[in-house]
């Protein structure tokens, strides 16, 4: 169960609050909801949870794709609430107040200009000029190479400089016993992880702070029914303790998402959601300088989440929700590199600063009313070979990462030449590296060869870089993805 304390009243005039938010979270009481302090009044929890329904594992519905059945508030208005997120010590993680709008099951069809208006009028935002979506799929941030990867020619330096550092520190030791070209791969592939780690974690860092200086805001979708990434969410994370820029970012939420999972992270985070919409006000009274902030804990703190051989072991951390069938591998289990993110996503993503909170999977929020969406991908798997496609059919901006360098590509129609802005990267493993290299293949294909052997997809698929044959897209991807990029350029 939640703390008395995890939600209360905040207040930013405390003379404990220093520059940066952080400080203590006084007890208080909402100016206009009557709002009490879980602290003064523990036992409304327990009324609103026994009248609205238990959070235990048995109520969760697991596979449900509908709305949830006892709506709270019986409002068919969007209601507004500000918090602030602090960390499991009451410390704020950030300066910045959150705010959070709650979309109802029966809301009313909510137009563009409704969402201009929630923007400009009611959160007094300057319209974006793009949101940028990241996905970097499910594996652990620090586990993305392969040995394969690593192999590879444009790595060939990084390995060079991994078996030398590995040599070295084997020297004052047994000597005499020689390295296996097999441990000594294994032991490379560590280093290079890490190498990819913070490269990563470098151009996530220039995403924030270009989308700072420009007005592009961050778009986490987890209400999108193909899920969302939890490496590009964490990556995230850790690149905003790297910078001081914060851009806006838009966090979607769903309750019937959080509803899928049964460990204590998930009900806590929902019972909090919950409370904090009931103080919420309606959008057309809602004054964000009136509103008295409260304070709302986060169920996770990012050091949790820096190795994921911690959350391998199934008996001591089960899955706490029905896998997605995606991520399954060919013995039915989850692959250990992305156990992790399943319990980064039981709860609430932490580092929003506005966040789009939907009652379930039939409620309606036009994101595309807030702007253009633009791509930022790197490595991924099975899901996001799914989101990558359909970028590429519907032909949205999108950036595949590299671990080295940005490189600006120019697409080009094969017959009119006609030149069409897109950004590449590549070289992070997973779908992206499969996509970047086919990409790269079809370019040369089109522009620097007379000979029509080169042009066929046999020519094509032996330039295809898939660095592993576990994943579920591995054993599809080839000739559909081809036409796929032919007819669409």
């Amino acid at each position: 169960m939640i703390d008395n304390d995890e939600l209360s009243a905040y207040d930013d005039n405390d003379t404990g609050v220093n520059e940066n938010g952080e400080g203590n979270f006084s007890a208080g009481v909402h100016p206009h909801s009557g709002f009490h302090p879980l602290a003064h009044q523990p036992s409304n929890l327990g009324n609103m949870i026994a009248h609205h329904g238990s959070p235990s594992p048995e109520n969760f519905e697991h596979n449900s794709t509908t709305s949830l059945d006892d709506h709270i508030g019986g409002t068919e208005v969007m209601s507004c609430a500000k918090f602030k997120m602090v960390d499991q010590m009451g410390m704020a993680k950030s300066a910045i107040l959150s705010e959070v709008v709650f979309i109802p099951q029966f809301s009313k069809t909510i137009s563009p200009k409704d969402v201009m208006d929630l923007v400009q009028k009611t959160w007094g935002l300057t319209p974006a000029n793009m949101l940028i979506n990241c996905d970097a799929g499910s594996m652990h941030p620090k586990a993305l190479a392969t040995q394969k990867l690593s192999a590879q020619p444009q790595f060939s330096t990084w390995m060079e400089d991994s078996e030398a550092q590995l040599r070295l520190k084997r020297e004052g030791t047994d000597t005499s016993a020689p390295v296996s070209p097999t441990e000594l791969a294994e032991e490379c592939n560590i280093v290079i992880n890490q190498l990819i780690f913070q490269r990563l974690l470098t151009i996530f860092s220039a995403v924030l702070d270009a989308a700072s200086l420009s007005n592009n805001w961050i778009l986490i979708n987890r209400a999108s029914s193909t899920g969302s990434s939890a490496t590009a969410e964490l990556m995230l994370e850790l690149a905003m303790e790297q910078t001081s820029q914060r851009p806006v970012i838009i966090v979607v939420e769903s309750f019937n998402r959080l509803r899928r999972f049964t460990n204590d992270d998930a009900k806590e985070q929902i019972a909090l959601l919950e409370k904090l919409r009931e103080i919420s006000e309606p959008i057309t009274a809602y004054d964000s300088n009136d509103f008295r902030v409260v304070k709302m804990n986060a169920k996770y703190s990012i050091e949790e989440f820096d190795n994921y051989e911690w959350w391998t072991d199934l008996a001591t951390h089960p899955i706490p929700s029905v896998p997605h069938k995606a991520d399954l591998q060919a013995n039915g289990l989850v692959g250990e590199r992305a156990r992790w993110g399943y319990h980064y996503q039981s709860a609430m993503f932490t580092s929003g600063t506005h966040y789009i909170i939907l009652d379930g999977d039939e409620t309606v929020f036009p994101i595309s009313a807030l702007g253009s969406v633009g791509n930022v991908c790197a490595n991924g798997s099975t899901r996001a070979y799914k989101r990558i496609r359909s970028v590429i059919q519907d032909g949205r901006p999108l950036v595949m990462v590299s671990e080295r360098e940005i490189r600006v590509c120019n697409v080009y129609e094969p017959h009119s030449k006609t030149k069409k802005n897109r950004i590449q990267l590549n070289n992070t493993g997973g779908v992206t590296q499969a996509f970047a290299s086919l990409h790269k293949a079809l370019g040369e294909a089109i522009h620097t060869s007379e000979d029509e052997e080169d042009n066929k997809s046999e020519a094509i698929l032996k330039k295809l870089e898939i660095m592993n044959n576990v994943d579920q897209w591995t054993k599809t991807f080839g000739i559909p993805e081809i036409m796929m990029f032919k007819v669409s350029e």
